[in-house]
């Protein structure tokens, strides 16, 4: 999939068509260190909702975790899509409308009014493997339609992840690590990436 400037890698591309099939309602993505995951999801959700009127809610714990990774991305994608409008932006709501499309909320999930708030269309839980199992439990009950988490690999099989989503029928899983990424980081990230596998292969 390729929008304009930006070039999405498989990640986005996959993710792009498991939004626009009849596949499972969850997708889990575990990815690793600079594996473009949250930029090439952007970009996903950004182009499917640029032609469907649906609303999706990005959720990560803390706010501030929130608005220094996934919205930063999200506002890039946006803005290099041609669809980002500042004045369409609600920092009060935390709503982004996309010209002619659908609309992005975002919150923390250690905000409990939020959490049992309204529904909507589509879930994303980006970096998962941090929300409350009970957290995610209520949002995805207020979800209709997609749902998709995020997640650093973790060796913790007893994660609420794992346990809930793997070898379930209504989940699919994708993998990516950084070299699914090569061509957007320098010789310098890849040897530092590669060099924290001495101190944690994981």
């Amino acid at each position: 999939m390729s929008e304009g400037a930006i070039r999405a890698t498989w990640v986005g591309t996959e993710t792009y068509r498991w939004l626009a099939s009849d596949g499972p309602r969850v997708l889990v993505h575990s990815g690793g260190t600079r594996s473009g995951k949250t930029y090439n999801s952007c970009i996903a959700w950004a182009a499917y909702l640029r032609e469907h009127d649906e609303r999706l809610s990005i959720v990560r714990k803390t706010l501030p975790a929130l608005k220094a990774s996934v919205l930063k991305d999200l506002i890039e994608v946006l803005d290099r899509m041609n669809l980002y409008d500042p004045e369409r932006h609600h920092h009060t709501d935390k709503e982004i409308e996309i010209p002619g499309g659908g609309v992005i909320d975002y919150f923390p999930t250690d905000d409990e009014q939020k959490v049992r708030g309204r529904a909507r269309d589509h879930l994303w839980g980006n970096e998962a493997n941090e929300i409350p199992e009970e957290a995610w439990t209520q949002l995805i009950l207020r979800t209709r339609d997609r749902v998709m988490l995020d997640f650093n690999p973790s060796h913790d099989a007893e994660h609420w992840i794992v346990r809930r989503y793997e070898g379930s029928e209504d989940a699919t899983w994708t993998r990516s690590t950084y070299k699914d990424n090569l061509k957007h980081l320098s010789d310098q990230q890849v040897r530092e990436i590669e060099a924290l596998k001495h101190k944690d292969p994981w």
